[in-house]
């Protein structure tokens, strides 16, 4: 467990799906706390981030996905 900003993850997860969002259409928007810091494994947290998003743009169909 280490300490890490959660901003960061968010901000990295949603940086490597944008363009697949942006090719289907879709609006991908990060809205977390701004100075949240977690203790914890980052890497789990930002695979976990990583399958919930690529769900999301893939079973999205028009719209937005808000990441918050």
């Amino acid at each position: 467990a280490v300490p890490f900003a959660l901003r960061d993850l968010l901000d990295d997860a949603a940086a490597l799906l944008a363009e697949q969002a942006e090719a289907k259409g879709l609006r991908l928007h990060v809205e977390p706390a701004p100075d949240l810091r977690l203790v914890g494994d980052p890497a789990r947290l930002r695979q976990t981030l990583l399958n919930l998003l690529g769900n999301a743009v893939k079973f999205t169909d028009a719209g937005r996905i808000t990441l918050c």
